[in-house]
Formats: C-alpha cells, structure tokens, sequence
C-alpha cells in the first residue's frame, strides 16, 4: 500500500512579507469552504480525465485521441497544481487528509515524488532569486540569455527530454530512502491506473492517453508556465528584482496552462499559506492597496513568451 508521508519534517517558510501585512491578509488561510472546493475539483478533474477516455474509446479515432489528450493534460496540469497547494498543507487543514490527497490523487498519478518534491519547492521559495533557488535553471542563467536557448527549453519540454532530465535531477534531491519510498509510491498508483485503463478499456490507452500527454504536452506547459511565471528580460530586471510575476489569464489560458489559480503566482510567493481558491482575493486586496509590494502583472502566458523571444538576442 502507498505510505503517507504524514510524518515527513516541513521546512519553515520564511516570511516574504512584513509581519503586518501577513496579519492583514491572515482571514483567507484555509478553512471548510476551501476544503470541500478542492475536493470538489480533484473529483471533476478526475471526471473530466475518464470522459475523455470514454470519448476516445467509443469513437477510437486520431481526432478523438487529439482530444482526449488535450483535456487530460488540462487536467494533469490541474493536478499538478493540486499537489502544490498539499506541498503548503494549505489544501486540507488536518495534515493527514492533506498528504493523502495531495500524494494519491495528485502527485503521484503524474508522477511527482510527492516528499521529494516538497522538500525541493519549499526550497525554491526560500531561495527565489538566488543562486541556490533549485528551479533557477527552469527561468534563469546563461542557457536562456538567448532566443535560441529559450525555444531549446521549450522543445524539450514538449518532446520529454525535460522529462527525462528531471528524472536524473530527483537522484540528488534527497536521501536515498526518501527518494525510495517515492519511487513505490509513484509505482503503486501508476500500476493501479493501468489495471483501471486496461480493464475499462485496453493496455494501451494508459500509455497513449496518459503516459503520453502527461511526459510531453503537461511537461511543456509546465516548462513554459514556470519560465513566464518567473522570469525576467530588459527593463524587467530592474522594475521587479524580486521575481514577483502573476498573469491575469483568459478563460483558455487559465483552463489549459494555469487551472486552480496558479496564474496568481506572485500572490503565491507573498502568501505560501494562502489556498489556491482564494487568490484571486489576494490579488483584488493587493491591487486596491496604494502600499504594496512590487509584482509585475503579465496578461498572457503566450504574450509572455512571444515578448522575451523578441527581446532576447
């Protein structure tokens, strides 16, 4: 059975923020409303993930697999980001309920190392803009000083080097045992979702609905969001030298590249502790202060990427 990580030690988050601004933004912390509204959007990602595999399967065409693999990767995306607010244990308030969503629905199905991967981005926040933070190499360094590096990144990410690659990277992250019981875990669910795919379906709709979209289209958009929602090109530099970047996101863009609000991804790094329901709360506050930390309001991820391509040399 998969072993949750209930007992695994959480390393502080520091504060971003001064202490009275924490204190006013202190009401939007989780509570039941925030809880059943997560629960409610594991079950319809979920849902949405085996329509899409019923589609396929009564029509079992190549337009019908384009489709079912654009909504489950929408919904892998969603999942992703479901874990991330389990990785903050701001999606349940009881710990245990926390870590079990967050590892058996979330993590774990695509294929994150739920204990690896908390360790890690609570690293990344604590060291955001430094060149110890363990995700600069996904949105800085020399490797996307250039356009052609940037368009590098973003092939591999969608045609699974990068897959590949942060499979490699996870060996250093953590103690061998960590890393271990990860494995098992990830092992367990994905062996569990095969026998469910090859049972209601056949043995290969798991790899081509699932393991396909989850190592190329979900990679990329995760390379792609991670690299907008952090980085910084010409007078971005100097205007927000600490990283704070949200994207105030269409419909279609918050659907497919951003679900569960982690378009309002500086608000995130001002508040860890804040659920993803409320931040668009956060946002509205934030923007109706005349004092306020700096954050720098993009208004599309694909506008992103196509401005820095044609600032870069």
């Amino acid at each position: 059975m998969v072993a949750l990580p209930a007992e695994l030690p959480i390393e502080p988050e520091p504060p971003a923020i001064d202490l009275s601004l924490r204190r006013d933004f202190h009401d939007l912390r989780a509570d039941r409303k925030d809880e059943l509204w997560s629960v409610g959007y594991i079950a319809l990602s979920w849902a949405a993930v085996a329509g899409s595999v019923a589609m396929f399967w009564k029509r079992r065409t190549p337009a019908s697999a384009v489709a079912a693999i654009a909504v489950i990767a929408s919904r892998q995306q969603a999942l992703l980001n479901v874990e991330h607010d389990a990785l903050h244990r701001s999606l349940a308030r009881n710990r245990k309920l926390n870590d079990t969503l967050g590892l058996v629905t979330a993590a774990a199905p695509c294929g994150s190392g739920f204990r690896s991967t908390r360790i890690h981005h609570l690293r990344h926040h604590r060291l955001l803009n430094t060149p110890d933070d363990p995700d600069g190499i996904l949105h800085q360094g020399p490797h996307l000083a250039t356009r052609k590096g940037l368009l590098r990144h973003l092939f591999e990410g969608f045609t699974g080097i990068y897959a590949i690659k942060l499979l490699r990277r996870r060996e250093g992250w953590v103690d061998a045992e960590t890393a271990r019981k990860d494995k098992r875990d990830i092992a367990l669910v994905h062996v569990g979702l095969w026998a469910i795919f090859a049972r209601l379906t056949a043995w290969w709709t798991y790899p081509l609905l699932w393991l396909a979209p989850l190592t190329t289209v979900t990679a990329g958009v995760l390379v792609a969001r991670n690299y907008v929602d952090h980085a910084l090109v010409g007078e971005e530099l100097d205007a927000y030298p600490d990283r704070r970047v949200s994207v105030d996101v269409n419909q279609v863009e918050g659907a497919n590249l951003s679900p569960y609000n982690m378009n309002w991804h500086a608000e995130h790094h001002l508040f860890p502790w804040i659920p993803a329901r409320r931040l668009p709360e956060a946002a509205r506050r934030l923007a109706a202060r005349e004092e306020a930390p700096t954050r720098l309001v993009r208004k599309s991820y694909l506008g992103a990427l196509i401005k820095h391509l044609k600032l870069l040399p």
